[in-house]
């Protein structure tokens, strides 16, 4: 089974690739100071979604950067991306703003995705970053559903500790409702059973559909009241 035709297919009716809502967004948008000049990263840009709604700010300058090209959007105006893998990237210059929402793997993880973007963002810029959590201790056939570990994640609180332990600044947070969760995980599932329907011949068609139904099982028998999704936005203070 192809990964990313899995994941494009799923994410296609979907603005962000991730359950945090688009009011949460745009809220976070709204609480970072952005001054015409400003220049904003995104790690893991995607489809540049988050970074066409920066541009939106007057002034603004966006750099992406996506190992996908495929995907990405093409640089233009004060968007540019950047196709490359994230943990090889070099920024010339310190950002005002650097956001990771998602997609800290491309980084190697959630510790290594702040650590990063501390030393990418000058002193007293901002850092967002969007990440899971456990809501409890995940069960061992959740775990194995998930080809995980408990380790993959700590708990909310964990996430914010982590980050001040570091020297940032916990600003504000906010949690993917079970709505959101729902949204996500049902349009995601409905886009490779609608695919799979439409598209019988395709060789990728039941590996994906095997894929999504376990997927959903799981999500329904554990992940529900398990695994959480945070989106933390800090204040880049002194290391420490």
């Amino acid at each position: 089974m192809n990964r990313h035709k899995l994941t494009d297919i799923g994410h296609r009716r979907l603005p962000f690739a991730n359950p945090i809502g688009e009011t949460k967004i745009e809220r976070l948008l709204e609480l970072l100071p952005l001054r015409p000049g400003h220049r904003v990263l995104d790690i893991g840009a995607g489809k540049g979604e988050f970074l066409r709604r920066v541009v939106r700010r007057r002034g603004v300058h966006a750099t992406g950067v996506e190992i996908r090209g495929d995907i990405a959007p093409r640089s233009r105006g004060r968007l540019r991306m950047v196709i490359e893998d994230a943990v090889k990237y070099v920024p010339p210059r310190p950002f005002d703003v650097a956001a990771c929402i998602g997609s800290t793997h491309a980084l190697g993880g959630y510790l290594p995705t702040l650590k990063a973007l501390k030393k990418w963002v000058t002193p007293g810029g901002f850092i967002a970053v969007g990440e899971g959590f456990w809501m409890k201790r995940p069960a061992t056939g959740y775990l194995k559903a998930l080809k995980s570990d408990s380790s993959e994640f700590t708990t909310h609180a964990g996430n914010l500790a982590r980050a001040e332990a570091l020297g940032l600044l916990p600003m504000w947070s906010v949690t993917a409702t079970q709505d959101e969760w729902d949204e996500y995980e049902w349009t995601y599932s409905s886009s490779i059973e609608t695919y799979a329907a439409d598209h019988p011949d395709d060789p990728d068609s039941k590996p994906m559909l095997d894929h999504i139904r376990a997927w959903r099982r799981a999500r329904l028998k554990w992940g529900r009241d398990t695994l959480g999704f945070g989106l933390y936005l800090f204040r880049n203070g002194p290391s420490r």
